[in-house]
C-alpha cells in the first residue's frame, strides 16, 4: 500500500490460490540493481523462511498474492529489500 512493492504480472497464475506462511515454493528469480544482475537462480523455500535463502522480504511478500504458475515482474524501495545485505546494494 506504500508502494514499497510494485508488481507487474507478466503471465497470469493457475486458480486461486496463493501461498501463506508455512508453505513451500519454487521460484526462479533474477535480481538486478543498475542494470547489473546480482542474483539469479531457481529455488525452494518456505514461505516465513525466506531469509534463510537470503530472499528479500518484499520478493517473499509478493509472493503470498501470487497464484500457481504467475509471472510477475516486481520493483523493490530500499524499505522492501531487506534480506539482500550480502549483495551489497545500498539502502
Amino acid at each position: 500500500k506504500d508502494h514499497s512493492i510494485v508488481r507487474r504480472t507478466l503471465t497470469k497464475g493457475e486458480g486461486w490460490a496463493k501461498p501463506n506462511d508455512g508453505a513451500t515454493v519454487e521460484v526462479t528469480l533474477k535480481g538486478t540493481y543498475q542494470n547489473q544482475v546480482f542474483d539469479e537462480r531457481t529455488l525452494s523455500f518456505t514461505i516465513g523462511e525466506g531469509f534463510l535463502q537470503n530472499i528479500p522480504e518484499g520478493v517473499e511478500h509478493a509472493l503470498t498474492k501470487m497464484t500457481k504458475n504467475e509471472h510477475a515482474q516486481l520493483k523493490l524501495k530500499s524499505k522492501a529489500t531487506t534480506g539482500v545485505e550480502k549483495f551489497n546494494i545500498p539502502a
